[in-house]
C-alpha cells in the first residue's frame, strides 16, 4: 500500500528499524512516543537520547521520522495522506487500543497492526476483538487486520 507507515510507540526503535528496512523507497516511517515508559526507569530525556541512536541511520536518512508526542494528540494533529499500516503498540489498555483503531479505520487505513494480542495483562485483545469481530490474524502476540 501507498502512504506512510505510522507506528504509536517506539520505545527503543527495533520494531521501526525493521519497519524501515520492508518500506519501499517512497514510504516513511513516522513513529510516535512520548517517552513516558521504559523497562530500565530511564528519564524521558534519556529515553529519547538512547531512542534516537539506535535510529541514527534510519533518521539521518530520513526513512524514519520521530515524533515526541502522545498517541492522543498526534491523531488530534495529523493531516498526512491515509497510512499504508498504522502499528500500535504504545499505551496497551482497552480506550486507548480501541481509539487508535478506530482512528485508524475513519482514515481507511488498508492494514491495522499492533503487538500484545492474547497478552491478559493489558486491554489489547478485548480491543481488538470488539473492533474486529469477525476476526484477526496474529503470529504469537502480533495482530493484523487488512481492511
Amino acid at each position: 500500500y501507498s502512504g506512510p507507515i505510522i507506528e504509536f510507540g517506539t520505545l527503543f526503535g527495533i520494531t521501526t528499524k525493521l519497519m524501515a528496512s520492508v518500506a519501499t523507497s517512497s514510504q516513511k516511517v513516522v513513529t510516535v512516543d512520548n517517552f513516558c515508559w521504559n523497562p530500565f526507569g530511564l528519564t524521558p530525556e534519556l529515553h529519547e537520547i538512547f531512542s534516537r541512536k539506535i535510529l541514527r541511520f534510519e533518521l539521518e536518512s530520513e526513512r524514519v521520522e520521530l515524533i515526541v508526542s502522545g498517541s492522543r494528540e498526534f491523531r488530534a494533529s495529523y493531516d498526512g495522506t491515509v497510512p499504508a499500516l498504522v502499528f500500535l503498540d504504545a499505551d496497551h489498555s482497552y480506550d486507548a487500543v480501541k481509539d487508535e483503531i478506530k482512528w485508524a479505520k475513519s482514515l481507511g487505513v488498508p492494514l491495522i497492526a499492533g503487538h500484545d494480542y492474547r497478552n491478559a495483562g493489558f486491554g489489547v485483545t478485548r480491543a481488538v476483538d470488539e473492533e474486529f469481530p469477525d476476526g484477526v490474524e496474529f503470529r504469537g502476540m502480533v495482530w493484523w487486520k487488512e481492511q
